[in-house]
């Protein structure tokens, strides 16, 4: 499931699905914008879908910050 909500002059777009999330909330006024990828699944590589986010809004520089927040049996 995707939403989207426009709130002038950004943008912010959650997608769900059932182990993640990927959050995407812009202020174009600042040229910035926050990006969260999260999966709680064990083989799941969050890292990869945070590069084909940076690989297509192509920012001049980015931060990349990971969070363990590791698979608990």
């Amino acid at each position: 499931e995707v939403k989207t909500w426009h709130i002038s002059p950004g943008v912010s777009v959650v997608a769900v699905v059932l182990e993640s999330h990927i959050a995407i909330h812009t202020w174009p006024e600042y040229y910035f914008a926050a990006v969260d990828v999260y999966s709680c699944g064990r083989h799941s590589k969050p890292e990869e879908a945070f590069k084909y986010i940076v690989s297509r809004l192509k920012p001049k520089r980015f931060e990349y910050t990971v969070a363990d927040r590791s698979y608990i049996e």
